[in-house]
C-alpha cells in the first residue's frame, strides 16, 4: 500500500484529427479512469490536376489574364486551393472542383 507506479500510455490516432480514448487502471479492486487525447498525422499528400484551359503540361496564350480550372483530392479533405506566380498569388474558388481566375501573366519566351 502507498507505493506509486508510473504507467506510460501510447495513443496513436491514425487520422489527422484529434481523437480521445478513455483509459482505466485497476489495482486492488479500485479503478481510476482518465481521458487521453491525441492528434494523428496525415502522411498522404493531396493530389491535384489542372483541367482547363488544358490538361497538357504546357500552354501558350497571348492573353494578359488566365483562368485555371481543376480538381483536387485528399484522404482527409481539401480545405483550400491556392496559386502563386511571379506577379501575385490567390485562392481559388471551390476545393475539390476549383477555379482560379484573373491570374496576371508575364510576357515570356
Amino acid at each position: 500500500m502507498g507505493a506509486s507506479q508510473t504507467v506510460t500510455v501510447r495513443f496513436s490516432p491514425t487520422a489527422a484529427a484529434a481523437a480521445t480514448a478513455n483509459v482505466n487502471f485497476t489495482a486492488d479492486g479500485d479503478t481510476i479512469s482518465g481521458i487521453v487525447t491525441g492528434t494523428g498525422t496525415d502522411t498522404t499528400p493531396p493530389t491535384m490536376a489542372i483541367t482547363s484551359p488544358t490538361s497538357n503540361p504546357t500552354y501558350s496564350t497571348t492573353a494578359p489574364l488566365l483562368t485555371l480550372e481543376g480538381t483536387a483530392s485528399d484522404n482527409v479533405g481539401v480545405t483550400e486551393v491556392t496559386w502563386t506566380n511571379g506577379l501575385g498569388s490567390g485562392t481559388a474558388s471551390g476545393t475539390t472542383s476549383w477555379t482560379a481566375s484573373g491570374i496576371a501573366l508575364q510576357v515570356g519566351t
